[in-house]
C-alpha cells in the first residue's frame, strides 16, 4: 500500500491558517462579549477596526421591594384578629387568623429550618383555589404570601399560608 505524500511546509502552512482563524476566533468572541484580552491585535486590519471604546453603562436596575420576614412569634398576638386580604386586585375579604401551629424544626444538611402555618376563617366565595395574595394586618407591615383553600368544611371556607425559614 502506498502511502500519500507528505509536504511539511504545506502542513506548517495550514496549521499557521488555523492557529490564526482560532485566535481571531477567540478575539472576536472576547469583544463581542466584552472579555478583556491581554492579546495585541493580529495584522494591519485589526489594528485599524480596534478602536478604544468607552465601556457600556447598563441602565440601572429597578429597587428590589423591601421584604418583611415574619416570624411566628410575630403573629402570635394577631390570633383572633382580623386581616385584609387581596388577591388579583379584584378579590379582597376580611379574614380571621383562627390559628397558628405549633413551630417545627427540621434539620437538614443544608442547616436548620423552622417551620409553621396561619389558618384564616374567610367566607364561602373567597379564595377558591391558591394564590399569592396581599395581607395586610394594623399591627404589622403589608405582606404577601401564598394562601390555599385546606379542609372540606361546610361551615367555614379555610386559608392556610405555610412558612419555612432558616434559624
Amino acid at each position: 500500500m502506498k502511502t500519500p505524500s507528505h509536504d511539511i511546509a504545506t502542513d506548517r502552512t495550514r496549521r499557521q491558517i488555523l492557529g490564526w482563524g482560532g485566535a481571531g476566533l477567540a478575539v472576536g468572541v472576547a469583544g463581542y462579549f466584552s472579555i478583556p484580552s491581554s492579546e495585541e491585535p493580529v495584522g494591519n486590519a485589526a489594528a485599524t477596526s480596534a478602536k478604544p471604546t468607552a465601556p457600556t453603562k447598563l441602565p440601572p436596575l429597578p429597587p428590589i421591594a423591601h421584604v418583611q420576614f415574619y416570624s411566628r412569634d410575630a403573629f402570635l398576638p394577631q390570633l383572633k384578629t382580623e386581616f385584609t386580604i387581596n388577591h388579583n386586585a379584584d378579590a379582597r375579604a376580611t379574614c380571621q387568623l383562627i390559628d397558628i401551629s405549633p413551630a417545627a424544626v427540621m434539620t437538614t444538611g443544608k442547616g436548620d429550618f423552622i417551620s409553621f402555618t396561619l389558618l384564616f376563617a374567610a367566607h364561602q366565595n373567597f379564595l377558591k383555589t391558591g394564590g399569592i395574595c396581599q395581607v395586610t394586618h394594623p399591627q404589622l407591615a403589608e405582606m404577601e404570601f401564598f394562601l390555599t383553600p385546606v379542609g372540606n368544611d361546610k361551615k367555614q371556607h379555610l386559608l392556610e399560608a405555610c412558612f419555612t425559614q432558616r434559624v
